[in-house]
């Protein structure tokens, strides 16, 4: 056998590479972008990344929310709001930044237009008259200032297309401004504060997880095998496995995304498997081989088809995610698949290497509990010899139960459930919902037609019948539009008559306000470009989730349709809610697919495999339901399955089917000897049942390290992988023996 008699060789060369990649370790960057999980070819993303340029998007704003209690007339208050806002603006990477403390209105006079605060922070005794005002002007209410008025948000509009250290660097200075600032209680939000969090945290739980993981399995491995060898056999493949594959990531300039903080579960519990096996199946012919090369040579002669065609099949489940649209899942697929056949490779190399250079009584299984393994697989191959249709109705109830929790589950994606409920950014994101206008936008692109422009009465006529239609909608907050901007100007003009506020109803009365104007750009958004051919419609509302947030886009497109004259003005749904909902909508779809294609996959090596079409149907059916009880899990919990769950019921089919490979593998060689179904099922429960029990033990404690995690996404995998790692030991043990009975004869 090569590998023993090089073994020297291959481990100086595993130690060199090990060295190798080791040093790119703390070069590992973590990334994260909302955008990146949009379809890149969805024409809707590409028609928005055109609008970017010119209008304003959430993408780029950040908001701070400030409570003050029992209200915001403050004059301290609002002193310390006007330059707490001031100094946001002077921020390197803000492009503006305003509050209602240093927002100002305007008016006509003599000498043009003229300017005064919305509140005028030095003379309290105007506090009641402002209160008043801004109670009733809709371009601040519950955006700027809640309706209780106790809370108000200082709006920051990040300059475009800044990098992630830019991005980082910005979040860190308004944290540091929030820090030595005195307001009682004040939170941040937006999608840039989002991603750096989302970043953060990638790192850490990348970094704690792989911690957690490893003394899971070293801890398991002292209980395992009560000896030092034994113990670092496994530890230092997996760890090696791990600190290649990281490397190797980082040396093909490959970053860290959000999927990728479960590779040190996936990799370390993945690899320990194969170890486990090959050491239990090593220590047995110890008992009855005269060598340890012997032992070595008959282990890996039995197991090196198993073991490829597990770590194969696991792989081509990950790879079946380079069906997806979206970058980071590819990435995650390709990343993950290779790094399990590197895991593969690094164990049939080192493993046998390193048993040819220890001394076999170094290496020892505890004895003290052999009788009692012995004893629980004897009672569980007659309970599934006497009991077979029992445990076929029982397995019946379960499935049926699931169908029913799949028919509930939830599909609703919310922003906030991104994050546990006890995180800071979830309590930030809350305080938005329950004192403002909310986290969600709705965008609504304004096309004018005909060669018109944005500014043109017909047009101004359309939008501000949508504009009314919007703010009749009891979901929608706050909303700003080219009609309310040419209206609040019309007013202003007139000198604040209340009367005055409505549309311009000639094109050379807009031309008189544009003119008179010109030197007051909208301070909230920018709802045109600057030659008026294309506007936005933006409005704020609570994360009431994209089932419902479809419903009313439905009905505002509906409703446009039959309201609006198409030859005047096309309106355009846009916006990254809008793309976010679409683009998770498709993803769970590609998801369903990539695991059609990962079970097509599988069934055709596990029939290369066995060879014998009962054998491979047996071997779909314990790894089908565990699946479908996890989607029943999925609907009685109540957690979201949108695209990071739906990538576990791939990759979990794939982990789980690992085990029962090894038992068939078992199976087949002990029903060749026999001839006799019985005789091998329970020869098959003492040579694997102890590995494939530990294995998935070990499998369990390291997805439920995911437990741990504050995005909601990754605690959810946790469950699922849980789940799904339960079930599947508990078919392979139970439910797979009864099949063979039923399915397969003794051959005499």
């Amino acid at each position: 056998m090569l590998i023993t008699k090089h073994h020297r060789l291959i481990l100086i060369c595993l130690g060199g590479v090990l060295l190798f990649f080791a040093s790119y370790i703390p070069q590992i960057k973590t990334e994260f972008n909302f955008r990146d999980f949009l379809d890149k070819d969805d024409p809707d993303l590409l028609f928005f990344e055109s609008l970017e340029k010119e209008l304003d998007f959430e993408n780029e704003m950040l908001l701070v929310g400030i409570r003050q209690s029992p209200s915001i007339f403050n004059q301290e208050f609002l002193s310390e709001l006007k330059t707490f806002t001031n100094e946001c603006d002077q921020l390197d990477s803000v492009d503006r930044a305003y509050s209602i403390a240093t927002l100002s209105d305007f008016a006509k006079s003599p000498l043009g237009p003229m300017s005064f605060p919305f509140i005028h922070i030095g003379d309290p005794s105007q506090y009641i008259r402002d209160s008043v005002k801004i109670s009733k002007d809709d371009r601040v209410l519950d955006w700027l200032v809640s309706r209780d008025l106790m809370a108000v948000s200082v709006v920051v509009h990040a300059k475009k297309n800044l990098s992630v250290e830019l991005q980082d660097r910005l979040i860190t200075s308004l944290d540091s401004l929030i820090s030595h600032s005195s307001f009682g209680e004040i939170h941040l939000a937006g999608n840039v504060n989002s991603e750096i969090t989302h970043i953060r945290m990638i790192g850490k739980e990348l970094t704690i997880n792989s911690i957690i993981c490893f003394l899971i399995i070293v801890i398991s491995l002292i209980f395992i095998f009560r000896s030092l060898v034994g113990v670092l056999i496994p530890g230092v493949t997996v760890i090696a496995s791990m600190i290649i594959f990281l490397g190797g990531i980082v040396f093909f300039n490959r970053n860290i995304n959000l999927l990728s903080t479960i590779f040190p579960t996936i990799i370390m519990v993945v690899g320990i498997s194969d170890v486990i096996h090959f050491l239990t199946k090593y220590h047995h012919y110890l008992k009855v081989k005269t060598t340890r090369y012997e032992a070595i040579h008959v282990s890996f002669r039995e197991l090196i088809v198993p073991m490829s065609i597990t770590s194969l099949t696991t792989a081509i489940g990950f790879f079946s995610l380079l069906s997806s649209k979206v970058v980071p899942i590819r990435d995650f697929g390709v990343e993950a698949g290779i790094g399990v056949m590197l895991t593969l490779l690094i164990t049939i190399l080192f493993v046998p290497a390193v048993l040819t250079r220890i001394n076999p009584n170094r290496f020892t299984l505890q004895k003290t509990s052999a009788r009692n393994w012995d004893v629980l697989f004897d009672k569980v191959d007659r309970m599934t010899d006497f009991h077979g249709n029992r445990i076929l109705f029982i397995t019946g109830l379960f499935v049926i139960f699931s169908l029913f929790g799949i028919s509930r589950v939830n599909e609703n994606y919310q922003v906030i459930k991104n994050f546990s409920a006890h995180s800071k950014i979830s309590q930030d994101l809350l305080f938005f919902e329950n004192h403002l206008s909310g986290v969600r936008s709705l965008k609504l692109a304004v096309l004018p037609k005909g060669g018109r422009k944005v500014n043109e009465p017909e047009v101004l006529a359309e939008i501000n019948k949508l504009h009314n239609y919007l703010k009749s909608i009891p979901e929608i907050g706050t909303v700003f539009s080219p009609a309310s901007f040419y209206k609040t100007m019309n007013r202003a003009y007139h000198q604040g008559m209340a009367g005055a506020y409505r549309l311009p109803e000639t094109k050379s009365e807009i031309n008189r306000l544009d003119k008179y104007f010109s030197s007051k750009n909208n301070q909230f958004y920018r709802i045109a470009d600057n030659e008026n051919h294309i506007g936005i419609i933006s409005a704020q509302l609570p994360d009431i989730g994209s089932q419902q947030m479809e419903h009313i886009n439905v009905r505002i497109l509906k409703w446009i349709a039959d309201n609006l004259n198409p030859e005047t003005v096309n309106f355009r749904l846009t916006g990254i809610s809008y793309l976010s909902d679409k683009s998770n909508n498709t993803l769970k779809s590609n998801m369903m697919l990539s695991l059609l294609f990962a079970f097509a996959m599988v069934s055709v090596l596990m029939a290369f495999l066995y060879r014998n079409i009962k054998l491979l149907i047996v071997s779909l059916v314990p790894n089908i339901i565990p699946l479908v009880i996890a989607g029943g899990v999925l609907g009685f919990t109540g957690l979201i399955f949108n695209a990071s769950t739906a990538v576990v019921f791939t990759i979990g089919f794939v982990v789980a089917v690992d085990n029962t490979i090894h038992f068939l593998s078992r199976f087949q060689i002990e029903y060749r000897q026999s001839n006799k179904i019985g005789e091998a099922i329970r020869i098959t429960f003492t040579k694997t049942g102890k590995a494939i029990v530990i294995t998935s033990l070990i499998l369990l404690l390291g997805f439920l390290v995911l437990f741990r995690s504050e995005l909601t996404g990754i605690f959810a995998q946790g469950v699922l992988f849980s789940t799904i790692i339960v079930s599947a030991l508990c078919c392979d043990l139970f439910l797979l023996p009864v099949l063979l009975r039923k399915f397969m004869r003794n051959k005499d």
